[in-house]
């Protein structure tokens, strides 16, 4: 495969270096300034066709900025193993809504790369009907949205709710006219999604996606429902209402849909069978460990306290030694000053006797 560049568009081209506009849609643009770095990028660059080219990073840019020439990518898609062009369904999705891609937090990304493997390997025809039956696309804010389950429903796919860490800075730009279906391509976030225009609502009021709502929107509905029996159902749709039909039973619902219920659940129950005897194992497993912990602290244990009595019989042998020293040469010069008083003794002796030859004396 060859190298993709990671230069910007040549001078030439004014049009090319045009800067960076933001659109002002993020609530703290400080936090979500791009730090997905040049490196970064070239581990994507398998993900995208040969001939890609990359804008350089840029420390200054936000998420929700937009260009003519440029268009953001979030990270998080290619790192779970999206590659571009995106499959049928994940493309249909984003034609549909009309969103940028930077506008689906990574939730979203995990219940496609889902949708999209299940594709592929059981052949189960999934549309964007059957998607909305299963999920209601909802803000999250700053003109993001995310996959919420339907009400009294629970999530139809596990373990794509998790929370994610610094995806906000995690973004790169590529240039439009290097990759496929450039002309498609939206080139600012659209913002449609939480206007209260019934124009801009009857676009996201389209019968395989439901309806986008706000979270706020959906709290305000839920309190009106609660004090007014005869607007349960109700659901707000810009300036106008539109009655909803009541949550149908799993009886009740497409056999298509049964089916996709029937399949996810064999397969998330054969998950968490697996699961369990992986954790059973990993429990085993740190059982042994902590035994064997256990075993050495013990025997730490009693070799430091081995430890500490030859210390201790080490010091007493010391000062004993010691003692036994200064006993020997104190005896020495006891023995040596009543020797030397001997000989004085007996040379005073001599001294006194007349006859006696003093010549001898050392």
């Amino acid at each position: 495969m060859a190298k993709m560049s990671t230069c910007s568009s040549p001078t030439k081209n004014p049009e090319h270096n045009s800067p960076f506009k933001s659109q002002g849609l993020t609530k703290n643009p400080f936090m979500e300034l791009c730090r997905f770095t040049d490196p970064e990028v070239d581990q994507l660059h398998p993900y995208f066709p040969d001939g890609t080219i990359f804008r350089p990073f840029d420390s200054s840019s936000k998420r929700d900025c937009v260009s003519d020439v440029w268009i953001t990518f979030p990270a998080d898609p290619f790192q779970i193993g999206f590659t571009y062009p995106f499959p049928i369904l994940t493309q249909g999705f984003f034609t549909l809504t009309g969103l940028c891609y930077i506008q689906d937090i990574p939730m979203v990304w995990r219940v496609l790369y889902t949708l999209e493997h299940i594709l592929e390997q059981e052949r189960i025809d999934i549309g964007m009907s059957e998607l909305s039956q299963l999920y209601n696309l909802v803000s999250h804010g700053s003109h993001r949205y995310l996959f919420k389950s339907k009400p009294q429903q629970p999530h139809p796919i596990l373990k794509t709710t998790k929370n994610d860490t610094n995806w906000r800075n995690q973004f790169f730009f590529v240039r439009r006219d290097s990759i496929p279906n450039e002309s498609h391509l939206p080139k600012k976030l659209n913002t449609d999604g939480d206007a209260k225009s019934s124009k801009s609502a009857s676009r996201f009021s389209v019968a395989d996606l439901q309806d986008i709502a706000s979270p706020r929107s959906l709290k305000k509905e839920l309190t009106a429902s609660q004090s007014n029996p005869e607007a349960k159902g109700m659901s707000t749709m810009g300036k106008g209402t539109k009655r909803k039909k009541p949550t149908e039973s799993s009886e009740g619902l497409p056999q298509m849909e049964r089916q996709f219920h029937d399949y996810v659940s064999e397969k998330f129950a054969e998950v968490r069978i697996l699961l369990h005897q992986r954790l059973a194992e990993a429990d085993e497993k740190v059982l042994d460990l902590q035994k064997i912990a256990l075993a050495k602290d013990k025997k730490m244990s009693s070799i430091e306290k081995d430890n500490n009595t030859l210390h201790k019989e080490l010091l007493l042998a010391g000062i004993t030694a010691n003692n036994e020293r200064i006993e020997i040469m104190d005896g020495a010069k006891l023995s040596a000053t009543i020797a030397m008083l001997k000989i004085k003794l007996q040379m005073a002796k001599e001294a006194v006797n007349l006859s006696f030859d003093r010549s001898e004396w050392d």
